[in-house]
């Protein structure tokens, strides 16, 4: 993947966002090398990074052609959101890698522990996906093998067990919607109860609470920019 850019802010001057390939070129980035085609394109807003755009209700283009769009007269009567854009290049072609053959692996001694991060094959057209087999690792010669077997059975050590209960969320409760008339929106545990619903039983006590915005599930309610409280011991009230 790219960068992210975000060469252009949704004003009223220029009547929304647009994040093209022209914009990031003209202002000295790189999208991706001429020999790295674009395989892929990612969107999302800055206010909202870790929600998909797709949820946050707007009209916008997210082409992998042509990079992002979003005219401020399309999201009926609110402003574009400042989105950023980045682009999934394919492994730029060279040299040859040299033959297993020619390359010398460093043994060491086992330790426990990961080894480092092996990628291969990259999912084209012509493979028709990913595939990273021991076999492929072993044969690109990218390996450190150990001088020790790894397959060893040591003796079991002598365990400590202990016992929790089980622990699990509940259901995802909506007892208030928040209009003029309630002034906001307080969702307590007295309000789900009386609707003949059930939090926890008496000997299992709350351990957490989450809280979401409906229009928004994906995005903490703490990057929402609204002051609530989600208190585990209360519920929540805006």
């Amino acid at each position: 993947w790219s960068d992210w850019y975000d060469e252009q802010y949704p004003d009223e001057e220029n009547g929304g966002d647009e994040e093209s390939y022209q914009k990031v070129i003209s202002s000295g980035k790189v999208v991706c090398l001429p020999d790295s085609p674009v395989q892929n394109i990612e969107c999302k807003a800055e206010r909202f990074p870790n929600t998909p755009w797709e949820e946050l209700g707007q009209t916008i283009t997210c082409d992998k052609n042509q990079g992002l769009k979003c005219v401020n007269e399309d999201q009926g009567g609110l402003p574009c959101y400042n989105y950023k854009v980045r682009s999934c290049c394919s492994r730029a072609s060279g040299p040859p890698a040299p033959s297993p053959s020619s390359r010398s692996p460093v043994y060491k001694d086992c330790a426990p522990g990961w080894s480092d991060w092996y990628d291969e094959q990259y999912p084209d057209e012509e493979n028709g996906g990913d595939e990273e087999s021991y076999q492929k690792v072993i044969s690109s010669g990218n390996w450190t093998p150990c001088t020790k077997s790894i397959f060893t059975k040591p003796r079991c050590p002598n365990h400590h067990p202990q016992l929790q209960a089980q622990v699990r969320w509940s259901d995802w409760y909506d007892e208030q919607y928040p209009d003029e008339e309630n002034g906001g929106d307080e969702e307590s545990y007295q309000k789900v109860i009386a609707s003949g619903k059930v939090v926890c039983l008496p000997d299992s006590p709350v351990q957490n609470i989450e809280c979401k915005a409906e229009r928004f599930p994906n995005t903490p309610w703490q990057e929402l920019g609204q002051t609530i409280t989600c208190d585990k011991n209360k519920g929540l009230k805006c």
